[in-house]
């Protein structure tokens, strides 16, 4: 059952609660009023468990790479996906991002071989 759900079937049930009932006429729209402010009161305070965790999470990790966490979450997670990738990309750090840079080197001169020299590229030594 929805939060709002619970909050109007709340207010419903508050109302027949008097004894002795009250007398006069039940102003429902002034009922679904306080219902909507009390929803829209306990909305601002409320961060479910599992997001508190997340947020916590998200905050370490931004620590970690010595950054502050903005207003936009969405931005503050591009912003630690773009550090991941540059630590990713860095030969210094990642021994994957170095074996790419010498592949390539290694392609780059095989390439640049064939092209001046006419050779084959699988007899290709690169020691030549």
């Amino acid at each position: 059952m929805s939060d709002s759900r619970i909050l109007h079937e709340l207010a419903g049930a508050a109302s027949l609660c008097w004894s002795p009932n009250p007398s006069g006429v039940f102003d429902s729209q002034a009922a679904l009023g306080h219902v909507e402010k009390a929803l829209s009161e306990l909305r601002l305070d409320y961060v479910p468990r599992d997001d508190a965790v997340w947020r916590a999470t998200v905050d370490n990790m931004l620590t970690t790479a010595h950054m502050v966490a903005s207003d936009d979450p969405r931005e503050s997670i591009n912003r630690l996906i773009d550090w991941h990738v540059q630590v990713a990309l860095d030969p210094s750090v990642s021994s994957d991002a170095q074996a790419l840079i010498d592949r390539g080197r290694s392609e780059g001169r095989a390439e640049v071989h064939i092209r001046m020299q006419g050779a084959d590229l699988d007899n290709f030594d690169e020691a030549s």
